[in-house]
């Protein structure tokens, strides 16, 4: 007599079979697993264009959005201009004091001037700092970055008696 053992999935059968294939005795199936449920996906989160109309106005009457922009708003002119730190002559001391020449322009003789925009953030610091224009090359840009980013905070610009961000515009000139 042989004993064969066959292992499919989660069934297991067990046959034994005589020499003259006479004899057979199988087990009984094992029942069906339970049928899967499908489950819906939750919704998706809420937008802001999407909230019900109670969340969709403060008690001044604005929505979420416009009190956002409001709030984030940046100006280029205001009641009260941004300063740095002792004013304007101290700007200037502060920038004549820590540019350093690129050696490059300086070895060629070039002269010029390099603007950069800037924006003054409410807490008096500067944020996302442009090149508007670089009449000098060979490395000035890359100079009056550093000088902003070393540069102590300002002290923030105010519209209708709020601060707010202000975008400032700053000359830098490169002479010999």
């Amino acid at each position: 007599m042989k004993n064969i053992i066959l292992l499919t999935g989660a069934l297991t059968i067990m046959a034994t079979v005589s020499s003259f294939g006479q004899n057979k005795t199988t087990l009984p199936k094992a029942p069906p697993p339970p049928p899967i449920q499908q489950v819906a996906p939750p919704p998706p989160p809420p937008t802001l264009a999407s909230q019900p109309s109670s969340y969709d106005s403060e008690p001044s009457g604005k929505n979420l959005k416009e009190i956002y922009l409001e709030e984030n708003q940046i100006y280029s002119s205001v009641d009260v201009q941004p300063e740095f730190p002792g004013g304007n002559d101290a700007l200037y001391k502060y920038v004549g004091a820590n540019l350093k020449y690129p050696a490059a322009a300086k070895e060629n003789n070039i002269t010029g001037k390099v603007i950069v925009q800037f924006i003054i953030e409410k807490d008096g610091t500067i944020s996302t700092p442009t090149i508007i224009r670089d009449e000098v090359g060979y490395g000035a840009t890359d100079e009056v970055l550093r000088i902003l980013k070393g540069m102590p905070s300002w002290k923030a610009g105010q519209q209708d008696g709020k601060i707010v961000r202000v975008q400032y515009t700053l000359p830098v000139k490169f002479k010999l």
